[in-house]
């Protein structure tokens, strides 16, 4: 059976023509993968052309190359990283504009594509399918009835019945809906007009005789788990008769998203369709009184600000539509059946991080979700959203289906097969986490003032964070500073940033988690965290035991100082000043005879834990041969056998507090 990226780039195959949006570095990237492929006629088309003088590959205007393609033949792909961005929703606009069939335009993951795997686990979808199912590899699976719908239920008292587990999941996550009783498997034969009850099972055979039997109804008596969960296809129609029931809907913004709303949720009560102009009334040419308003278009804060000049309150009157929110059932269905867990605990690295374009993910910056964006919502909405739930529920029930395979803390710890001891064990009904229970991680703020080799050629300082989008997203931040309690700083250095500390001034911070190259967390620095902060998580970044390895690798860092701080660290932990002590370390071949001394000078300052991580590749540095060379974790590296050796020979390296990207 062909997978989903092979039946799409078998459509590729048939076009006469293939052209690639953007000649950046994920272009150039795609390209290179996508030319060893039978694909003959291969191009790009970029805004700004005359900037890629002196290269072997035709590029073309997007106007020219949608003209080539009506009149040849063929399709678009996008670069994406885990998400659509809103430049890439400008990019579809554009291409809409210019008379291109949005059904040949695609977008392709590019998350997955340096892994050893290639192709294989990349993600290629048409823009019609992604509005639809997103990139979910259930959503055959996870088909609802088509006779249930959010309105059969949303107004009904509702019981549960079936696996505690899958009870308990159903319990947390629809907590809008009246659920008033929760009772046990044999309970079915007490069923009565009173309730809805659901099955909370996906076994059915054992269910079916006993509904027959008693000449229940579907729909009307009781519904499978399958159709409660189904009900979150249509995430519009979901969200509206959640937050707005009864309301009649305008659709308003550009196109192609306007129609591709509408054809997309067709239960959503939409009375009318204003395709906008932003610089004229507004409110003139929507002409509705007591409706809500979905605005759906590319640019979030023209959108924003455009109607709330308007006189429109965002969350009230208008939501923005959030094209990667689509698909919720097959997301939910995956976290609720998974029978899969692992006893992760990535605490304190489980953060809701926010990147420069605004995007939130949650748990941390490597989920391949974005839960919303701070610049089209806030904070509080986002941790209200049925995507956010989705998210935060497959870590509550320790399933983690959204994590990233390849996550160190994910592959550390061993699967396992959920017993049906373990399916029907009672658990406590969770509360989903509130806004003053986040952990807010700015990844927007990348200002460091070192350039490691693992990460950059260069420093990076203050003025990096400057650009317009980036002050946008840290103003909409700042709006929420006072009910951040729990901050974050995972990248750059927390007191060399100026938005962190920015952040950390204004926010009434009672927990934070950093990592630092150690350079500035000096005695006095210390002194304004212990003042400030009750529970600190700090993770230094060590790479090398020698003051040569460690120099080399983390340009511009002195071991000295770096040494002296991490001493000074680890005497107010054991003073008990602050919660939790780590040291990373990112393994490459330069430095990986060094773990054994690594390991040795944790264990002699009492670190909590030694994080050997993965060396990532990132194409701005170097090819892919480059990184082949340096990555020690890489099966065919000449000297990864010498390196699991060292790892399984060394009890030091064997202990608890030794965390690798593989099983020990």
């Amino acid at each position: 059976m062909q997978t989903l990226i092979e039946m799409k780039m078998n459509e590729l195959k048939k076009m006469k023509n293939v052209c690639i949006f953007g000649h950046g570095i994920y272009g150039k990237h795609l390209y290179n993968e996508i030319s060893n492929t039978a694909i003959t006629n291969l191009f790009f088309c970029d805004n700004k052309p005359n900037n890629s003088n002196n290269t072997p590959y035709e590029i073309l205007t997007p106007s020219n190359a949608v003209e080539k393609l009506v009149l040849e033949g063929g399709g678009i792909i996008i670069p994406i990283t885990m998400c659509i961005q809103p430049h890439n929703l400008g990019m579809i606009e554009q291409l809409y504009s210019l008379g291109m069939d949005m059904k040949h335009v695609y977008f392709f993951d590019m998350k997955n594509i340096s892994k050893r795997d290639g192709f294989s686990d990349a993600r290629l979808l048409c823009l019609h399918d992604w509005l639809k199912v997103g990139f979910s590899e259930l959503e055959s699976d996870a088909k609802r009835n088509k006779n249930v719908s959010w309105l059969d239920i949303k107004d009904r008292n509702i019981r549960l019945i079936g696996k505690e587990k899958f009870k308990a999941d159903i319990f947390d996550y629809f907590n809008e809906l009246k659920i008033t009783q929760i009772t046990n498997d044999d309970d079915i034969i007490e069923m009565n007009t009173q309730y809805l009850t659901v099955i909370c099972d996906f076994d059915k055979e054992s269910w079916l005789t006993k509904v027959e039997n008693l000449q229940l109804n579907h729909k009307e008596d009781f519904i499978w788990i399958e159709d409660i969960i189904g009900c979150l296809n249509e995430t519009e129609t979901y969200f509206t008769n959640v937050y707005h029931p009864n309301k009649k809907i305008v659709v308003v913004g550009t196109q192609p998203w306007v129609s591709m709303v509408v054809e997309n949720n067709p239960n959503m009560n939409v009375c009318k369709t204003v395709i906008i102009q932003w610089n004229e009334d507004i409110r003139q040419q929507i002409n509705e009184d007591n409706v809500l308003i979905i605005c759906a278009t590319s640019d979030y804060i023209l959108a924003k600000h455009s109607m709330q000049d308007a006189g429109y309150v965002f969350g009230e009157d208008f939501y923005l539509y959030d094209v990667n929110s689509t698909k919720l059932a097959s997301m939910l269905y995956l976290t609720i059946k998974c029978e899969n867990i692992r006893n992760i605990n990535c605490t304190p690295a489980m953060f809701t991080s926010i990147d420069k374009v605004g995007s939130l993910m949650h748990c941390c910056a490597r989920y391949e979700w974005v839960t919303g964006n701070v610049l089209c919502n806030t904070l509080e909405n986002i941790f209200k959203s049925p995507l956010y739930k989705v998210m935060h529920l497959s870590s509550v029930n320790k399933t983690f289906c959204f994590c990233d395979k390849d996550c160190s803390f994910y592959t550390a710890y061993e699967e396992c097969l959920m017993t049906e001891t373990m399916i029907s064990e009672k658990r406590n009904p969770q509360k989903l986490r509130e806004l003053k229970d986040s952990l807010i991680a700015l990844l927007y703020s990348v200002a460091c003032n070192i350039k490691c080799r693992s990460c950059r050629n260069e420093i990076w300082d203050n003025s990096f964070d400057q650009n317009p989008n980036t002050l946008a997203v840290h103003k909409e931040v700042m709006s929420s500073a006072s009910n951040i309690q729990k901050f974050c700083n995972p990248y750059g250095d927390v007191f060399f940033s100026k938005m962190a500390r920015e952040i950390f001034n204004e926010a009434n911070i009672n927990y934070m988690y950093f990592n630092t190259n150690g350079t500035t967390i000096n005695k006095k620095n210390w002194a304004i965290l212990l003042d400030k902060v009750k529970d600190i998580f700090v993770s230094f970044s060590i790479d090398g035991a020698t003051k040569e390895t460690f120099e080399y690798l983390r340009r511009g860092a002195k071991y000295e100082v770096v040494m002296d701080n991490l001493k000074y660290a680890a005497e107010l932990r054991e003073a008990g000043k602050i919660r939790r002590l780590e040291i990373n370390t990112v393994a490459q071949v330069k430095n990986f005879r060094e773990f054994v001394d690594i390991a040795q000078m944790a264990k002699n300052l009492k670190v909590d834990l030694i994080y050997f991580a993965p060396l990532r590749y990132v194409a701005a540095l170097w090819s892919q041969a480059e990184y082949d060379a340096m990555n020690i974790y890489d099966p065919k590296n000449p000297y990864h056998q010498e390196f699991k050796d060292i790892v399984s020979s060394n009890p030091i390296l064997q202990e608890p507090f030794s965390l690798f990207y593989f099983k020990k």
